[in-house]
Parts: C-alpha cells; sequence; structure tokens
C-alpha cells in the first residue's frame, strides 16, 4: 500500500535589509508542494499586521527563494517597521513566519531615477526627496532650454511624477531636481 502525505512547508530563512529607500526582502522555503501563496505583511507595532504583497507559491519541493522590494519604506515615516510572511496551503489553513524588524536608517541624500531610457511616449521619474520643504524639478533640453518645470511637495520622501515626452524631440535631456543647498 502507498501512503502519501503534504509536508509541512518550513520556512528556512526570512530577512530584511535597507537598500537606500527600499527595503528588500527575501524568504526561502522548504517543501513549499502544499503552499498555494504567500502574503507578505507590515506592521508599524510589531502587533498589527496589514498585507502589502501577495506572492503565488511556485509549489516546489525542495528550495524555494521569493523576493519583494517595499517601495513605500520611507513613506511610512517610522524608526522601526515589522513584517512577516503568511502562509496559505491548498487547503485554505494558513501559518506565519517569525516577524522580523528593520530599523530605518535615514537617507539624507537626493536621488532621481528614470526609466525607460529611451523613453519615446512617457518617462517614469522616482525620486527621493531628504528633508526640506521645497523642492524644484526642470528637465531641460541639451541647448539649455526648459521642456518641463515643477515645484515638488515634501509630504513624502519618495514621489513619483510621470511624464509625457512622445512631443519632445529626439535627443538628450538633463533632469534637475534641487533645493537651495543641492542640485542633481
Amino acid at each position: 500500500a502507498e501512503i502519501s502525505a503534504v509536508l509541512p512547508i518550513a520556512f528556512l530563512a526570512f530577512s530584511v535589509a535597507q537598500e537606500n529607500q527600499y527595503a528588500v526582502l527575501n524568504w526561502t522555503t522548504f517543501e513549499d508542494a502544499s503552499a498555494n501563496a504567500y502574503t507578505l505583511e507590515r506592521s508599524l507595532d510589531g502587533s498589527s499586521f496589514s498585507p502589502i504583497h501577495h506572492q503565488n507559491s511556485r509549489g516546489n519541493i525542495g528550495r524555494a527563494t521569493y523576493s519583494f522590494t517595499d517601495q513605500q519604506l520611507l513613506s511610512l515615516r517610522a524608526d522601526r517597521i515589522y513584517y512577516r510572511v503568511a502562509h496559505v496551503d491548498i487547503n485554505g489553513a494558513f501559518s506565519y513566519s517569525s516577524v522580523i524588524e528593520l530599523a530605518v536608517a535615514p537617507v539624507e541624500e537626493l536621488s532621481v531615477s528614470a526609466y525607460p531610457n529611451p523613453a519615446t511616449e512617457q518617462v517614469v521619474l522616482d525620486i527621493f526627496l531628504p528633508t526640506s520643504s521645497y523642492y524644484r524639478l526642470e528637465v531641460v533640453n541639451k541647448l539649455g532650454q526648459s521642456m518641463y518645470v515643477s515645484s515638488l511637495p515634501n509630504s513624502s520622501p519618495s514621489l513619483r511624477r510621470t511624464l509625457t515626452v512622445a512631443e519632445w524631440p529626439a535627443g538628450l535631456y538633463l533632469i534637475k531636481v534641487g533645493d537651495a543647498r543641492e542640485q542633481i
């Protein structure tokens, strides 16, 4: 007679690391063939958790590694953030990983990333603003002519702006973000 049983999932590792303004979370499981999905949860107090990411299981027999980047890290304006992973199996039962804590380090550098590059229709600007009361965003062409100018509120340290560039001539553009102290 053949007997089969579903082995319980095992969390082998669960980690978080701050990379600039983001929190990068990784978890490794063993024997997640019975897993249906994982829900990554976040808390500001270590006891009241909210879901921030849903990940379907790969259904591996053996090791499986999952990853997620929490892009809201600094917008939460918290000194410490707690994370856990909820595992839901194919029968609807669930369990939790251990809770891990991230001590959030302040990021003092102004940074901007733009994608896609090159852009033909739209370009997305991800901007991180350290403390200041006023920032200005300007995009100039190679002749120094302003193509776009805007003030940036510092209500959140991380901002995303989407610019429509379809009507702009092909070429190189300089993105300027600055306050009274610095410009990049």
